[in-house]
């Protein structure tokens, strides 16, 4: 009677299930794994439609190849998905923006919330102490640039 063990089964298959399960990992992880369940995928579909016989090392060499070809496709993608850098992006914000109070070296606080926030981190190419009034002239990430004011 002939062994029927499960390491036998189609590579395809195999390269299948682990395009499934990278596709389902890419949900609970924040690290895109995008490229290399593409690639296994890829690696799937070429064994099944070829009927090539090969051997574990060689199925791995065409997985790095695979995923060596989609990462920039997959890059460009992820990229053009990115969000925009803020610099900048709040010009009508910044303008209306409530004068602020600094209450201690580097930190401002305003009368009224500022983009949810009553005290923020700032900076000055000035020297600002306790007490001085400031306006905001910017925004780098999550630091206001600032000027007395």
């Amino acid at each position: 009677m002939p062994s029927t063990s499960h390491w036998s089964a189609d590579p395809a298959l195999w390269w299948g299930a682990i395009a499934v399960a990278g596709l389902a990992l890419e949900a609970f992880v924040t690290t895109p794994l995008l490229f290399l369940w593409l690639a296994a995928g890829v690696v799937a579909l070429l064994l099944w439609l070829t009927g090539l016989q090969t051997t574990p090392p060689e199925q791995l060499l065409l997985l790095g190849l695979c995923s060596a070809a989609t990462y920039p496709l997959v890059r460009h993608t992820l990229r053009r998905r990115a969000a925009p850098p803020t610099t900048g992006a709040f010009d009508e914000q910044i303008a209306a923006a409530p004068p602020a109070t600094i209450t201690e070296e580097g930190t401002a606080r305003f009368d009224r919330p500022f983009l949810g926030a009553r005290e923020w981190a700032v900076l000055s190419e000035e020297e600002l102490r306790p007490g001085d009034r400031v306006r905001v002239t910017d925004l780098q990430g999550n630091t206001l640039i600032v000027t007395k004011g």
